[in-house]
């Protein structure tokens, strides 16, 4: 447990968590699909024109945007964790939730940034785990207070004040 190895981040945590409470009741009902549930970059071969999607144990009925939130999600986590910026795979992030949303229908916009989010704070606890990612656990915590527009309670994040 991440209160564990931070118990003085328990304040923040118990906010964040919160946060996550609210965030995913808000997100707009769907009708079900079939979904990966576990969708990243790794779960993803190519072969000259030809995409193989890998590792199906998690396959199950659930939200449309649920897979491609998390795979943004994964994506930003990766661009910070290696170089510190989680920005650094923005562009890539726009192009996919744009062609998500191109196929799917605009509807389902809040729902990726609601998965991409929820994704991201499973990550913390991820971070606290692996000793490759430890190095990105405050980083990560301080994005998802951001993204949860809860802000830090040990430094002012916003330049407005």
């Amino acid at each position: 447990m991440v209160t564990q190895r931070f118990p003085h981040w328990m304040r923040r945590l118990t906010r964040v968590l919160e946060a996550c409470d609210r965030l995913g009741a808000s997100v707009p009902a769907s009708p079900l699909c079939g979904i990966h549930r576990d969708f990243y970059h790794d779960q993803v071969l190519i072969d000259g024109d030809r995409l193989y999607l890998l590792d199906f144990d998690l396959f199950c009925r659930g939200h449309p945007g649920l897979d491609v939130g998390n795979f943004i999600g994964h994506m930003t986590e990766y661009s910070l964790r290696t170089g510190g910026d989680p920005a650094g795979l923005a562009e890539q992030e726009d192009a996919l939730a744009c062609r998500f949303l191109k196929l799917a229908g605009p509807a389902f916009e809040a729902a990726v940034r609601a998965y991409t989010t929820l994704t991201l704070v499973r990550h913390i606890h991820l971070s606290t785990i692996l000793p490759a990612r430890q190095h990105s656990s405050a980083p990560l915590l301080e994005l998802c207070e951001q993204r949860l527009d809860i802000g830090s309670t040990w430094r002012v994040t916003r330049r407005d004040g």
